[in-house]
């Protein structure tokens, strides 16, 4: 079973690559953007860094996750007006709720930046899942006891 992260992953994957079909997706690492030779280099591409930021527990089955998604997109252009352009497309693409395999997420709010020519747009995804109970024990049973006097 996929855990929550590559969900999260693979549902992004889809989005971006649905809406922008020639532009190439890498997750976890990029293996190269500069082509071997006689193949050009990779100019247009997105990237997602998925970083788990916090695990709360509520209770014994459920703990709020915390998720920092930050899809960075480069064009061959590296133009600021074209970065602010995609930015506007991608948030029209994942919010206002986020839905992927384990659920739908709202996410209040994001963020977009340019930093190196490369567009960042960031957003958390908080939300809570439950986990498989964990195993129980019985409780002991009652120990009987009699204290006997001391004698002195």
């Amino acid at each position: 079973m996929a855990t929550v992260y590559h969900c999260i992953k693979n549902r992004l994957l889809a989005l971006l690559k649905g809406r922008w079909p020639d532009r190439h997706n890498f997750a976890e690492e990029i293996p190269r953007t500069q082509g071997d030779e006689g193949q050009p280099p990779i100019l247009d591409y997105f990237f997602l860094d998925i970083v788990p930021t916090g695990m709360t527990t509520m209770d014994k089955e459920r703990s709020q996750l915390s998720v920092l998604v930050d899809i960075i997109a480069h064009t061959a252009a590296e133009s600021n007006s074209e970065y602010l352009e995609l930015a506007d497309e991608i948030d029209k693409l994942i919010r206002p709720v986020f839905s992927f395999e384990a659920g739908a997420v709202t996410i209040p709010d994001a963020s977009s930046r340019v930093v190196d020519r490369m567009l960042h747009y960031t957003f958390t995804l908080r939300f809570i899942v439950r986990r498989a109970p964990t195993e129980t024990y019985d409780f002991m049973e009652t120990l009987d006891m009699e204290l006997a006097e001391r004698e002195e």
